[in-house]
């Protein structure tokens, strides 16, 4: 999983369970792993938004908070996304 934050990406493994903070424009979110799935649980954005969020855990997964500049995505590659056939 990656969190962009407008100044840095930091890379976090879904696979331990942990609460971390970082800081957004608008200061300190938080953001919770746990059984292989990220969210943002709390955040000082007026709207809300990214809180409500559903738990992300399948690579392309995302979840932006625009007031704070920080996004979360899930990384990787989904196999079930791949073509299964090509035709020409």
């Amino acid at each position: 999983m990656e969190v962009h934050t407008g100044e840095s990406i930091l890379q976090y493994e879904l696979g331990v369970d942990s609460t971390f903070t970082v800081t957004g424009n608008l200061g300190e979110m938080e953001i919770n792993i746990e059984n292989e799935m990220a969210r943002i649980s709390r955040s000082p954005c007026p709207g809300q938004d990214c809180v409500r969020q559903s738990w992300l855990s399948r690579p392309g997964d995302l979840a932006v908070c625009v007031p704070s500049g920080v996004f979360i995505v899930i990384s990787g590659c989904d196999e079930s996304l791949s073509p299964d056939a090509v035709s020409y």
